[in-house]
């Protein structure tokens, strides 16, 4: 009997199932907290960096209307709407371009302009999405179906006979058209003959813009020069593109005058910088294209370097008494 005693075995304890339960499924919420909790960082960070870095950079790819280059006060985009609006609207110099970012790589435009002919600002809008630029309908005049390449002698008499009606006081923008093309020497040299007492607000007579061939039919989406330009704000960028402004001074930034051919060179001058960085800038893809020809630019820059600059008409500012007086000049075709 006692040895039955002594070789019987006192059985093992059994484990807490319901503690081990328990203490698994704190090491589980334990391990799946901090799972979670280093998913949220990892998302955070990859939110982060996407707002701080990733857009940005993908935005980089797209026209930024905030970039200066040249190291003026004004923008890329400022000047190149500056640009367009010497070579292709009569007088209008669009002088403010302010920009609000509206969504990923879109912009919404505020458009300013003043008008050498009225002395009036006007106010557009355009917006940029995606480096696709759209200006608002009708901001640029749509002037050039004024230029034709002829006139009937019946429009012309009733032009005439329209203007001998209207009274002194009454101050008329005018298209003139030369029957032979002149010189940018020439062409100053009118201006300074047409230019009458400047205080004389009846009679003043004011060259707003000059009518450049750029190509055979000039008369087709026709450009020029505007002549007067701005100081201050776009000057940086007269070292990259001479006379862009439309300020005439040396470095020490005195006026430079000189002779009739001495000025006529730099207006030249003027214009092809204008025509380039409008074609540079297209070629960035972020310029302003004419409608349906892509190479205006480039075509319009291979003339002129091979046929120089002559001017074929202008528009001019008088009062009706003074416009018929040009009507009879001898080089005036209409």
């Amino acid at each position: 009997m006692e040895e039955l005693f002594e070789t019987w075995e006192t059985p093992a304890p059994q484990p807490d199932l319901e503690a081990e339960l328990k203490k698994m499924r704190r090491s589980l919420h334990r391990r799946n907290r901090k799972i979670i909790s280093i998913s949220l960082i990892l998302a955070a960070a990859i939110l982060i960096g996407t707002v701080n870095y990733g857009i940005p950079a993908l935005e980089k790819l797209y026209w930024d209307p905030n970039t200066t280059s040249y190291g003026t006060p004004a923008t890329d985009l400022e000047m190149t709407f500056y640009a367009y609006g010497n070579l292709f609207n009569n007088g209008r110099m669009v002088d403010d371009v302010t920009a609000t970012r509206t969504g990923f790589a879109t912009y919404s435009l505020s458009l300013e302009s003043y008008s050498y002919s009225t002395n009036e600002r006007s106010f557009g809008y355009a917006t940029l999405e995606k480096g696709k630029l759209t200006v608002q309908e009708g901001f640029w005049d749509d002037w050039r179906q004024h230029y034709v390449g002829n006139t009937s002698p019946e429009t012309q008499e009733h032009d005439v006979q329209l203007l001998s009606q209207l009274p002194d006081y009454i101050r008329v923008g005018c298209y003139v058209t030369f029957r032979e093309d002149i010189t940018m020497e020439e062409a100053l040299a009118l201006e300074q003959l047409l230019i009458q007492d400047i205080w004389d607000t009846y009679n003043y007579t004011k060259v707003q813009w000059l009518a450049i061939r750029h190509r055979e039919d000039a008369y087709y989406h026709p450009c020029g020069l505007t002549s007067d330009g701005v100081s201050g704000m776009f000057d940086g960028i007269n070292a990259h593109y001479p006379y862009f402004s439309g300020t005439y001074h040396d470095a020490s930034g005195n006026a430079l005058g000189g002779e009739l051919k001495d000025r006529a060179e730099r207006k030249e001058e003027r214009f092809k910088s204008l025509l380039r960085y409008l074609h540079d800038q297209q070629q960035k893809g972020e310029g302003i294209e004419v409608p349906y020809e892509p190479d205006y630019y480039a075509d319009a820059l291979a003339y002129i370097e091979e046929n120089g600059v002559n001017v074929y008409g202008c528009y001019i500012t008088a009062s009706a008494k003074r416009l018929l007086e040009i009507n009879d000049m001898d080089n005036v075709m209409y």
